[in-house]
């Protein structure tokens, strides 16, 4: 078997596929162009975003209830358990968590 670094088996299964477009521009007509689809999104964007009022932020409500000492800080994994499941892996099969 043929050893990859653990990159080259990462990005070979995060590739993305897909394509945008057509999209519809403000006055209905067929954008096809892809800097004109990029223009389209970009106004549609910066549409919904606002300027806020900083000096009045709420607090945020705490959605973890339990005492500090449970919260999960520290998350430690080992690189000799993620080469053994690398190299576990043959073809496009992912390796199952046991």
């Amino acid at each position: 078997m043929i050893k990859k670094s653990f990159f080259a088996y990462a990005h070979s299964k995060t590739r993305c596929r897909v394509k945008v477009g057509p999209v519809l521009d403000d006055n209905g007509r067929l954008v096809t162009d892809s800097s004109k689809i990029t223009e389209v999104f970009n106004k549609q964007f910066s549409s919904v975003f606002t300027a806020e009022d900083v000096s009045n932020i709420p607090a945020a409500e705490k959605f973890f209830k339990k005492p500090s000492e449970e919260k999960l800080v520290d998350i430690k994994i080992a690189a000799q358990l993620v080469w053994k499941k690398i190299a576990g892996a043959s073809g496009r099969q992912v390796p199952r968590s046991r």
